[in-house]
């Protein structure tokens, strides 16, 4: 059975991120009924403004009392977490409260993940927080459809290359380690089918890949073609990274998380395969590219 986005209650957790934003796009002309969390007043601000019809709740997903409010008549979730910040227990209070929702006679009916690829990578810890999840998941009785998309585009800082006159990209680890990356749009996309064609995806789990595997090297020189500048790559020291990462995220206790991470992907990468992607799109993902290009007009037109 396929949704019904006029009187189905859709919420999305962490709405303001990048998921979030490559998701809304693609449902909310669609879905009339829709919840947004945010984690911030500012947050809330943002979203309220360009989505003035849709409810937006501000809360901490990592207290035991918010899931249960958030899912309150909830038909359908699309469940992103905050990484690393108390990720696994967040979920486990999301996947309890839906439980006892249906249980006690509610209209919830399909939880859709927003995992990682490959979180049987243990040596990372924020993967490894999503395995424990979707393990949780699985076993709940829930009605699920979990989505494992890779390295996201988004990740980045577009804005930065094309405002600086002679753009640098500061990387802190081998950029010739070969990686593969899907665009939040794709998956926005493929998550917005997912949650109209509800039935036909219960208890799948996707792996989403939109690239070929390739370095940062190549990532870089496509990014150079889109804003018409050469890009310049400046490898930094591990422990730089791990303490900016801490102080934009403003918790400390992600430092093992980041250090780890960014071991990992100099010693390994990430690489997935695209065939999923497609299948689920119906078309050829989204190109690093062509991303690149879109990105970058939107930047320069002023539109983000």
């Amino acid at each position: 059975m396929s949704a019904n986005p006029d009187q189905d209650l859709l919420l999305v957790t962490c709405a303001s991120g990048k998921q979030g934003t490559g998701l809304l796009p693609h449902i909310e002309k669609e879905w009339k009924r829709l919840r947004l969390h945010v984690g911030s007043e500012a947050s809330k601000q943002r979203l309220q403004k360009k989505y003035p019809t849709t409810e937006v709740i501000v809360a901490n997903m990592a207290d035991p009392t918010t899931a249960p409010k958030l899912l309150n008549g909830v038909t359908c979730c699309f469940m992103i977490c905050p990484p690393l910040q108390h990720e696994t227990m967040a979920i486990y209070y999301m996947i309890d409260a839906a439980m006892a929702q249906r249980a006690a006679g509610g209209p919830f009916a399909h939880m859709v993940y927003s995992s990682v690829i490959f979180p049987i990578l243990r040596k990372l810890l924020n993967h490894d927080n999503k395995r424990y999840a979707e393990e949780y998941l699985i076993e709940s009785g829930l009605p699920y459809t979990i989505l494992q998309p890779t390295h996201m585009m988004e990740n980045f800082p577009m804005e930065k290359v094309v405002r600086e006159a002679e753009p640098v990209y500061p990387i802190p680890y081998n950029p010739e380690i070969v990686f593969t990356w899907v665009t939040a749009r794709d998956v926005g996309e493929v998550a917005a089918r997912v949650l109209e064609e509800r039935q036909k995806h219960y208890y799948a789990t996707y792996p989403l890949v939109g690239t070929q595997p390739a370095t940062y090297t190549d990532a870089v020189r496509q990014v150079s073609e889109a804003i018409g500048k050469e890009i310049k790559i400046q490898r930094i020291p591990l422990e730089q990274a791990v303490d900016g990462l801490v102080r934009r995220n403003k918790n400390e206790s992600m430092r093992p998380f980041a250090t780890r991470l960014l071991v990992y992907y100099n010693e390994h990468g990430l690489i997935g395969n695209t065939n999923v992607l497609e299948m689920l799109l119906g078309r050829k993902p989204t190109s690093y590219a062509e991303w690149a290009r879109l990105k970058a007009n939107e930047i320069i037109d002023g539109s983000t």
